[in-house]
Parts: C-alpha cells; structure tokens; sequence
C-alpha cells in the first residue's frame, strides 16, 4: 500500500487532520454536520430561537413532519454517546400549530422558517430573478420548498438555500 501518512490507511478514525498521532486533540471525536459539537459561544436561544417559526422534520413520528410550530423555550442539551462518540443533543419546547399540543424536539429536528420575511433571491437557474425582492410564504415540508411571492406577484417555488 501507499504510506503517505494521512488518509484511508489510517485506521478508519477521523478524516486525517490531527497534528499528530499522540495529540489528544486529534483525538477529539468527528461529529456530522447535522450534530451540535461544543459551540456554547455561537447558541444563543433569545437571538436564534426564541419565538422563532419552525417547521418539523426528519422525525420518527412522520405523522409530525411538515407540522409548523412556533420555539418557546430552551429546555438545555444532554450528552449521548453515538458509535463511541460524545455528541451533544439540544432540546426545545415547541408549540405546534392547530391545537396539536407543545413537544420536546431535538435542534435537528427544527428547520427555522423565513415565511413573512423579505428575502433576497440567489443562486436560481433563473438568473434573471437573482438579486431580486420576494416575501416569503410557508414553506412546503413535503417539497421543502418556499412559496415566494416576486415583487410583480408571481409566486414561485424556492429552496430554503435561494433565499
């Protein structure tokens, strides 16, 4: 085989980027991107949660997907040990709409919603409506997709990444 180092041959742990071998930083477990690594100075609920539209997803309940709800409090994070990984998992109290009741909801499980926000369009295939003006409408959980309405009053579908 190859001895570069770095790279696959490695053992299988972690992605190559550790200074070297006895580091205990380099030790310090990979989380995936949807999970919350120790990031207490960038949360903050007041600024990023609080009273803030959500909209559920990717839960076990399927019944709950698409379901659109509004974060009412911060209920703290728990440590849990994932494939021998420590990952921190964040909790709110959500309200949901239509009298469903408030649930406990995991911070991966919340996609914050723009719907009643001005939004800048970009990144379209339709070039021409990039840089262009649009309130934004619910979100559709099924297409993950917004209903946008342009400034002339076309409504178009829009991905959460386009606006």
């Amino acid at each position: 085989g190859k001895t570069k180092g770095k790279g696959k041959d490695k053992g299988g742990k972690g992605k190559g980027k550790g200074k070297d071998k006895d580091d205990p930083a380099a030790k310090r477990p990979r989380l995936d991107e949807d999970t919350i690594a120790d990031e207490d100075e960038a949360f903050s609920f007041e600024s990023d949660w609080d009273n803030k539209q959500i909209c559920l997803i990717n839960l076990k309940t399927a019944a709950l997907n698409g379901v659109m709800g509004t974060v009412k409090s911060y209920l703290g994070a728990e440590e849990i040990i994932v494939d021998g990984k420590k990952q921190k998992i964040r909790r709110f109290l959500v309200a949901l709409e239509d009298d469903k009741g408030e649930k406990s909801i995991k911070m991966e499980n919340l996609f914050k919603v723009m719907t009643g926000s001005l939004v800048k369009l970009r990144g379209l295939d339709a070039s021409d409506l990039n840089d262009s003006l649009a309130e934004c409408g619910r979100l559709d959980a099924a297409s993950m997709r917004y209903d946008v309405t342009l400034s002339d009053g076309r409504h178009i579908k829009v991905k959460p990444a386009n606006v």
